[in-house]
């Protein structure tokens, strides 16, 4: 009933109008969210009440778990921001040199000490030991590496120290590439999503102008009666008879 279903529709359509508000502010008004509100209200309009209901119900549990995905995307680009040190170890003349990874060069040499994490893509020069490559490869046994081997930023030394020669600059080490890829996900969409949304957009448009149509004219159809829904017709009785 009416009673019954009104307050359950209106906790639940509360986070649409307020979505509606926010993009009619940024004049961005035709969206999804106008168009479960538009089909709900003509579902109460037509004393549909259980099937309003249900349909805002299943549109808040789509946006519920898009929300539960996107935080799950940020919990994997925070984890990742964790991979790139917060600086290198340069050898210079006599020594070596705490740098920001940013300012390293090609051909320059770094020292990785047990427990550091690889600041850039580089190859080892000096010295054996064991990576950790799980926040790359996802594989939890150690890799070895010895002279010659090529090493990636966000590995983790864990045992001997390293000397390497530099390979890439940190912009276009794996690790940064890896975060800018996460990162950007949301602003590189596949040419399938593109075509979905302009096929959205078709349909927006054309649901919009039948509604117009239907209520502006669906009180002039013979034949209606005030409970029917929208589409339906009462049949005449000469039809009727003359289907008996």
């Amino acid at each position: 009933s009416l009673h019954d279903a009104l307050p359950i529709y209106l906790i639940m359509v509360f986070a649409t109008v307020r979505l509606l508000w926010n993009n009619l502010k940024k004049r961005k008004l035709f969206d999804e969210n106008l168009l479960i509100l538009l089909a709900t209200a003509g579902a109460f309009a037509v004393h549909r009440y259980s099937e309003a209901v249900g349909a805002m119900l299943f549109f808040q549990i789509g946006k519920l778990l898009e929300l539960i995905s996107m935080s799950r995307t940020r919990k994997s680009i925070e984890k990742f921001m964790d991979i790139r040190p917060q600086y290198a170890n340069l050898k210079i003349s006599g020594g070596e040199m705490q740098v920001p990874p940013e300012d390293l060069n090609p051909r320059q040499v770094i020292i990785i000490k047990p427990g550091e994490r690889i600041p850039v893509d580089a190859i080892v020069t000096q010295g054996r030991s064991t990576l950790d490559t799980k926040a790359l490869t996802g594989e939890s046994e150690p890799r070895h590496v010895k002279i010659g081997s090529h090493i990636y930023s966000g590995s983790i030394n864990l045992s001997g120290v390293l000397e390497a020669r530099v390979l890439k600059a940190s912009a276009d080490s794996t690790a940064s590439r890896i975060i800018d890829m996460i990162s950007n996900a949301d602003n590189r969409r596949a040419q399938t999503e593109n075509f979905a949304e302009k096929f959205i957009d078709i349909v927006k448009e054309s649901m919009l102008r039948n509604l117009k149509i239907i209520f502006t004219g669906s009180a002039f159809v013979p034949g209606r009666r005030s409970d029917d829904s929208i589409f339906g017709y009462t049949t005449p009785p000469g039809c009727a008879a003359f289907a008996a």
